[in-house]
Protein backbone atom coordinates (compact mmCIF):
# COMPACT_ATOMS: atom_id res chain seq x y z
CA UNK A 1 0.00 0.00 0.00
CA UNK A 2 1.81 3.11 -0.97
CA UNK A 3 0.97 6.24 -2.99
CA UNK A 4 3.38 9.08 -4.33
CA UNK A 5 2.37 11.93 -5.85
CA UNK A 6 4.06 14.26 -7.96
CA UNK A 7 2.70 17.75 -8.81
CA UNK A 8 3.85 21.19 -9.47
CA UNK A 9 7.26 20.98 -7.69
CA UNK A 10 5.49 18.98 -4.85
CA UNK A 11 6.34 15.57 -3.47
CA UNK A 12 3.85 13.70 -1.01
CA UNK A 13 3.62 10.20 -0.45
CA UNK A 14 1.74 7.86 2.49
CA UNK A 15 3.90 6.65 5.41
CA UNK A 16 2.60 3.05 5.47
CA UNK A 17 5.36 0.36 4.77
CA UNK A 18 3.87 -3.03 4.33
CA UNK A 19 4.28 -6.50 2.45
CA UNK A 20 1.42 -8.71 1.10
CA UNK A 21 -0.96 -6.17 2.24
CA UNK A 22 -0.43 -6.01 6.08
CA UNK A 23 1.33 -3.13 7.30
CA UNK A 24 4.35 -3.30 8.93
CA UNK A 25 5.67 0.17 10.59
CA UNK A 26 4.77 3.83 9.86
CA UNK A 27 8.23 5.78 8.28
CA UNK A 28 8.98 8.77 6.10
CA UNK A 29 8.91 7.18 2.86
CA UNK A 30 10.39 10.86 1.46
CA UNK A 31 14.03 10.06 0.95
CA UNK A 32 16.54 13.53 0.42
CA UNK A 33 19.90 14.35 -0.56
CA UNK A 34 21.32 17.84 -0.68
CA UNK A 35 20.01 18.88 -4.01
CA UNK A 36 16.88 16.27 -4.80
CA UNK A 37 14.20 14.28 -2.99
CA UNK A 38 12.45 11.07 -3.81
CA UNK A 39 10.25 8.61 -3.03
CA UNK A 40 9.05 4.81 -4.20
CA UNK A 41 6.95 1.85 -3.88
CA UNK A 42 7.54 -1.62 -4.41
CA UNK A 43 10.20 -4.40 -3.07
CA UNK A 44 12.42 -2.85 -0.24
CA UNK A 45 15.13 -3.78 -1.74
CA UNK A 46 14.90 -2.57 -4.42
CA UNK A 47 14.33 1.07 -2.73
CA UNK A 48 17.20 0.86 -0.64
CA UNK A 49 19.15 1.43 -3.52
CA UNK A 50 16.86 3.89 -4.84
CA UNK A 51 17.05 5.59 -1.81
CA UNK A 52 20.95 5.46 -1.76
CA UNK A 53 20.77 6.83 -5.01
CA UNK A 54 18.79 10.02 -3.99
CA UNK A 55 20.74 10.66 -1.01
CA UNK A 56 23.86 10.58 -3.21
CA UNK A 57 21.79 13.26 -5.31
CA UNK A 58 21.83 11.06 -7.69
CA UNK A 59 25.99 11.06 -8.29
CA UNK A 60 25.99 7.15 -7.10
CA UNK A 61 25.04 4.31 -9.80
CA UNK A 62 21.99 3.43 -9.69
CA UNK A 63 21.53 -0.45 -10.28
CA UNK A 64 18.45 -2.86 -9.33
CA UNK A 65 18.46 -6.16 -9.92
CA UNK A 66 15.54 -6.47 -12.62
CA UNK A 67 13.86 -8.70 -10.48
CA UNK A 68 13.26 -6.27 -7.45
CA UNK A 69 10.13 -4.15 -8.70
CA UNK A 70 9.57 -1.03 -7.77
CA UNK A 71 8.52 2.17 -9.41
CA UNK A 72 10.15 5.68 -7.78
CA UNK A 73 9.46 9.65 -8.65
CA UNK A 74 13.35 11.16 -8.17
CA UNK A 75 13.24 15.22 -8.25
CA UNK A 76 16.04 17.88 -8.35
CA UNK A 77 15.53 21.73 -8.95
CA UNK A 78 15.75 21.25 -12.66
CA UNK A 79 14.38 17.35 -13.25
CA UNK A 80 12.29 14.68 -12.67
CA UNK A 81 12.61 11.28 -13.08
CA UNK A 82 10.87 7.94 -13.09
CA UNK A 83 12.87 4.92 -11.73
CA UNK A 84 12.01 1.61 -12.54
CA UNK A 85 13.77 -2.01 -11.68
CA UNK A 86 17.03 0.38 -11.56
CA UNK A 87 16.63 2.47 -15.09
CA UNK A 88 15.57 6.33 -14.71
CA UNK A 89 13.62 8.15 -17.09
CA UNK A 90 13.62 12.08 -17.07
CA UNK A 91 9.88 12.65 -17.45
CA UNK A 92 8.27 16.17 -18.21
CA UNK A 93 8.40 17.70 -14.87
CA UNK A 94 5.24 20.23 -15.69
CA UNK A 95 3.03 17.31 -15.87
CA UNK A 96 1.99 14.96 -12.30
CA UNK A 97 3.63 11.55 -11.78
CA UNK A 98 2.15 8.89 -9.72
CA UNK A 99 3.40 5.53 -8.19
CA UNK A 100 2.01 2.80 -5.98
CA UNK A 101 -0.81 0.95 -5.30
CA UNK A 102 -2.88 4.11 -4.83
CA UNK A 103 -1.85 5.72 -7.94
CA UNK A 104 -5.12 5.33 -10.12
CA UNK A 105 -6.97 7.03 -7.14
CA UNK A 106 -4.58 9.49 -6.78
CA UNK A 107 -4.29 10.26 -10.91
CA UNK A 108 -8.24 11.04 -10.72
CA UNK A 109 -7.91 13.27 -8.02
CA UNK A 110 -5.31 15.22 -9.59
CA UNK A 111 -7.38 14.99 -13.08
CA UNK A 112 -10.13 16.77 -10.76
CA UNK A 113 -7.89 19.35 -9.67
CA UNK A 114 -6.16 18.18 -6.57
CA UNK A 115 -2.54 19.42 -5.32
CA UNK A 116 0.07 17.03 -4.68
CA UNK A 117 -0.78 16.68 -1.19
CA UNK A 118 -4.53 16.76 -1.13
CA UNK A 119 -4.21 13.51 -4.18
CA UNK A 120 -1.83 11.83 -1.61
CA UNK A 121 -4.79 12.17 1.03
CA UNK A 122 -7.45 11.16 -0.78
CA UNK A 123 -5.67 7.63 -2.48
CA UNK A 124 -4.32 6.93 1.75
CA UNK A 125 -7.74 7.39 2.73
CA UNK A 126 -9.40 5.02 -0.56
CA UNK A 127 -6.44 2.53 0.24
CA UNK A 128 -7.17 2.81 4.34
CA UNK A 129 -4.01 4.35 5.66
CA UNK A 130 -4.56 7.59 5.88
CA UNK A 131 -4.36 7.33 9.85
CA UNK A 132 -0.46 7.84 9.80
CA UNK A 133 -0.81 10.60 7.59
CA UNK A 134 1.60 11.90 4.46
CA UNK A 135 4.64 13.67 4.18
CA UNK A 136 4.97 16.34 1.31
CA UNK A 137 8.07 18.31 0.52
CA UNK A 138 10.11 20.08 -2.41
CA UNK A 139 13.47 20.18 -2.92
CA UNK A 140 15.48 23.16 -0.47
CA UNK A 141 11.91 22.72 1.91
CA UNK A 142 11.69 20.34 5.27
CA UNK A 143 9.22 17.52 4.97
CA UNK A 144 5.89 18.05 6.57
CA UNK A 145 3.83 15.75 7.43
CA UNK A 146 -0.32 16.04 7.08
CA UNK A 147 -3.21 14.33 8.98
CA UNK A 148 -6.27 13.33 7.81
CA UNK A 149 -8.63 15.46 9.79
CA UNK A 150 -10.71 13.94 12.64
CA UNK A 151 -13.04 11.70 11.75
CA UNK A 152 -12.10 11.68 8.23
CA UNK A 153 -10.02 8.30 7.78
CA UNK A 154 -11.31 6.03 4.99
CA UNK A 155 -13.74 6.86 2.20
CA UNK A 156 -16.77 6.04 4.27
CA UNK A 157 -16.53 9.09 6.02
CA UNK A 158 -15.59 11.88 3.07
Amino acid sequence: MTVVVYKDGILAADRSHSASGNHLYEACKIVRGKECIGAGAGSIVALANFERWVESDMAEPLTNDASEDMLGIAVSSGAVYIVSDGIAVRVPGDHPHVAGSGAEVALGALDMGATAPQAAMIAARRMGCAQYGIDVASVGVPTTRIYAPDGKLNVNTF
